[in-house]
């Protein structure tokens, strides 16, 4: 009889205990589905403009919208509390995807010291994406609607994430892999270029390639097409288009769709001097050329697979150079895998990468492989 009680008073109270700890329920808080981070030059304050997710009125008639809340601080946790002084709830990050920063934010702050609150925050995702605006605000980027809908912040982050499939025209890293590369040895950081174009009169937000980053600060940016060749280098390509001359020479005409790509990396160290060895291997389907042939004589595909490798090798080449020469960054990580494969040789190297990654001879070796024409043959 005991032990029946004992279970009825045990279950009665995981009945009544039950609930999450923090519970809140939607007419308590602010649901933010992004921010812009931008700087107060006059004072030095963060200015932050919150995204909020409108559930007022009927949404499944008229849709979701958003609303945009300015608030300040002195820093960034300082600002999202001062924003209760103007909204009933409480903001939750929850369901936040998107941070947009300004190019005078990064250009002048540390930027472990801009997320460092969001690494420390409950309810932010540690898969969060963080952009940079190329404008003059990061706030404006919320202004205005997508082709898709009011929500801009969901609506970028969506096209970010699926980017590498479709266009590959820029880097993209959660944010707990931008903490990882900041704190990475032999590597730096690319985010994505977000900015407002015109499209047909209308003001939309469009990702435009690459932020690149010198340690802890804005170095500079690379366009959709060098981020392309970066995603090569990187092994990070998931998709997208390859274009170039079907004769080897002048603009391009052909127009492959990339199927796989494999980027094998690796580096010699002999007699005092480092060599990076890049080899990208590319199945891919010929979508689009000019050139009229017959589409299964090998002979002209193996002439096109040899012209598509050529000009992928040069871009490549012409990446880095760029890269090594403008911005002294290494966003290959080229450092880092030494640092992961030969810890007794970056132990020699490290403290000079600096000055050796400017100077560093780096190899192409590209191949890449028509694995469909969409051609028959009667």
């Amino acid at each position: 009889m005991i032990k029946k009680a004992l279970c009825v008073l045990v279950l009665l109270g995981v009945i009544f205990s039950g609930g999450c700890w923090n519970y809140r329920g939607l007419n308590e808080m602010s649901i933010v589905s992004g921010f812009a981070i931008d700087k107060d030059g006059e004072s030095g304050n963060m200015k932050v403009c919150f995204q909020i997710v409108d559930l007022v009125g009927n949404v499944e008639v008229e849709g979701v919208n958003g609303k945009l809340l300015e608030s300040s601080g002195k820093t960034l946790f300082d600002a999202c509390r001062n924003a209760k002084r103007i909204i009933i709830g409480k903001l939750y990050f929850g369901h936040t995807q998107l941070v947009v920063l300004s190019e005078d934010m990064v250009r002048d702050e540390d930027l472990m010291n801009i997320i460092d609150w969001m690494l420390h925050d409950a309810e932010m995702r540690e898969t969060l994406k963080i952009v940079v605006s190329t404008g003059e605000t990061a706030a404006e980027i919320l202004n205005y609607e997508t082709l898709v809908g009011p929500i801009v912040a969901f609506d970028l982050s969506k096209y970010i994430e699926e980017d590498n499939k479709i266009t590959s025209s820029t880097s993209y890293k959660q944010l707990y892999e931008v903490y990882n590369t900041l704190e990475g040895e032999g590597i730096d950081l690319t985010l994505p270029a977000i900015s407002n174009v015109d499209n047909n009169g209308e003001t939309i937000a469009k990702v435009i390639g690459s932020a690149v980053f010198k340690g802890q600060r804005f170095a500079g940016y690379l366009s959709s097409d060098e981020s392309k060749y970066l995603l090569f280098a990187v092994d990070n390509l998931e998709g997208g288009l390859l274009t170039f001359p079907a004769d080897g020479e002048g603009q391009d005409d052909t127009t492959l769709e990339i199927y796989k790509n494999v980027t094998t990396r690796s580096f010699s160290y002999e007699d005092g001097k480092l060599v990076i060895t890049l080899e990208p291997e590319t199945d891919v389907f010929l979508a689009e050329c000019k050139e009229h042939f017959d589409a299964l004589d090998e002979k002209h595909i193996s002439r096109l697979e040899q012209n598509a490798a050529k000009a992928l090798a040069e871009r490549m080449a012409q990446l880095i150079g760029k890269v090594q020469s403008e911005f002294g960054a290494d966003i290959f990580g080229f450092g880092n895998m030494i640092y992961k494969t030969d810890p007794a040789l970056w132990q020699k190297l490290g403290s000079d990468w600096d000055a050796l990654f400017p100077q560093l001879e780096v190899v192409i070796n590209a191949k890449v492989t028509i694995i469909n024409t969409a051609s028959i043959k009667e």
